[in-house]
C-alpha cells in the first residue's frame, strides 16, 4: 500500500527518537500538510477548536483570520494556543489522523 504521507516512512521508532531525527520527523510533517485545529481558550474556560490551513517557517505554525472571529477574540483575551497538524492516514483499515500538537503563546 502506497504511503499517504512521507514522514512515516521509514520503521515506527521502538523507542524515544535522538533529538535531531525528532525534528526531521516534525519539520517533514509540517511541510508536507497546511491543515491544523486551532484551540483557543472561550470566556468560561471552555476550548474553541477551529481547523485552519497554516504554512511554517521551521517550527513556527502561521495562519491568518478574521479580526472579530472568535479564535481572535480569544487569543486577545487569553494568549493560550494549542495547534494539531491534522495528517489522515489515507489508505489504513480505520478512521484516524496523527500529527505533532504544541502549546504557544500567540504574538
Amino acid at each position: 500500500m502506497p504511503l499517504s504521507n512521507p514522514w512515516l516512512a521509514g520503521p515506527s521508532p521502538d523507542r524515544d527518537l535522538p533529538r535531531e531525527q525528532l525534528e526531521d520527523r516534525i519539520l517533514n510533517l509540517l511541510s508536507t500538510h497546511n491543515l491544523a485545529v486551532i484551540a483557543t481558550v472561550n470566556r468560561d474556560g471552555s476550548p474553541a477548536a477551529t481547523p485552519v490551513r497554516y504554512y511554517s517557517l521551521g517550527f513556527e505554525i502561521f495562519y491568518t483570520s478574521w479580526n472579530a472571529s472568535v479564535k481572535s477574540r480569544n487569543l486577545r483575551r487569553d494568549p493560550r494556543v494549542s495547534a494539531g497538524i491534522v495528517a489522515p492516514l489515507v489508505g489504513r483499515s480505520y478512521d484516524a489522523s496523527s500529527g505533532w500538537g504544541g502549546f504557544s503563546r500567540r504574538r
